[in-house]
């Protein structure tokens, strides 16, 4: 990945920024989960609505202050750090993330870079950099000419193609593991 500085990027996304970035699986859009104001452009950026994405943090301890319920975080964490999302019983108070749908898939992903990000900015919001519907982007040349100016940055991290989205799994009520996406 080419070097831009991580307080930079923290900086930006506090700010409300939007941005295409490489994740620990693909390329995403990725904002502030505490913006509204940025978490609604990203998905108009997208074309996309009613569908969250996917919250991605630097611990279990962030996902607790966000108020997830610590006994789904602590079973969740057996996959952590790593490319795999978890759906977890979302808190009323982050409606404007989970958009009625009173869940959230979150992620710790493994990347030392992105660890050191999320540690600058707390928990960021992710969706695959893509307009909905159509594949995911394998590198930051495709993202441009996709979402053009309408992003405030384009972080490149080479090409990523062979890269599957993260697994899915589902933990319902406070003990039962699903497998939504091997």
């Amino acid at each position: 990945m080419k070097k831009i500085e991580t307080s930079k990027i923290a900086e930006l996304l506090n700010e409300g920024k939007i941005l295409v970035m490489p994740t620990d699986t693909v390329y995403g859009l990725a904002c502030s989960v505490d913006d509204p104001g940025a978490m609604k452009k990203m998905y108009e950026i997208k074309q996309r609505d009613g569908k969250p994405g996917t919250i991605i943090a630097g611990s279990i301890e962030q996902l607790a202050k966000m108020g997830f319920k610590v006994q789904q975080i602590n079973q969740a964490a057996q996959f952590w750090p790593g490319p795999v999302s978890v759906i977890l019983d979302a808190p009323e108070s982050l409606e404007y993330l989970h958009m009625g749908m009173r869940s959230l898939a979150v992620r710790i992903p493994a990347l030392a870079w992105l660890g050191e990000l999320l540690e600058l900015t707390g928990p960021i919001a992710t969706t695959s950099a893509n307009l909905a519907g159509e594949p995911t982007v394998t590198n930051i040349e495709q993202a441009k000419l996709i979402f053009g100016d309408k992003v405030d940055l384009f972080i490149d991290g080479g090409e990523i193609s062979g890269v599957k989205p993260s697994k899915i799994v589902r933990i319902a009520g406070d003990d039962n593991i699903e497998v939504l996406r091997p």
